[in-house]
């Protein structure tokens, strides 16, 4: 098993990716990640699978439809949502990593914070143009 498949369904490991599986950018995120190399392993979980809110019952699930999620560890319920999650997920990449200065600077927070909310609107705005999305319960 490639170190960033998704686990069955009953079986969740950390860290992991939580993302939208009806959602062509999530999708895609998701994807590219996977074929990014990375510094640990990371895992990738659909937002949908009802399971994961008992794994993880401190995971909010209409909060993790809204904003991307990074679960680190389980015991000590660490998540980073949105940006965070981002400029954490950048770290791990080594090449990335001989720039961390520059993303952990106030102005690199704030950039990727920028960054974030912008690809979130557009999410959003996806979301509300597809006619499978639009007849879904919202979480």
């Amino acid at each position: 098993m490639n170190k960033y498949s998704s686990l069955s369904e009953n079986e969740f490991k950390t860290p992991c990716l939580l993302f939208d599986s009806e959602c062509p950018l999530c999708v895609r995120f998701k994807e590219s990640l996977e074929r990014v190399e990375l510094e640990s392993d990371l895992f990738f979980y659909p937002l949908q699978n009802d399971n994961i809110y008992k794994e993880f019952p401190f995971v909010n699930k209409q909060e993790a439809s809204q904003h991307i999620h990074l679960i680190l560890d389980c015991k000590t319920q660490s998540v980073l949502k949105g940006g965070e999650a981002i400029a954490h997920l950048s770290l791990l990449n080594p090449v990335v990593k001989k720039f961390s200065w520059l993303v952990s600077s106030e102005m690199g927070k704030k950039a990727t914070s920028v960054f974030y909310g912008s690809i979130n609107r557009y999410r959003e705005t996806l979301r509300k143009q597809c006619p499978k999305c639009r007849v879904k319960p919202s979480y």
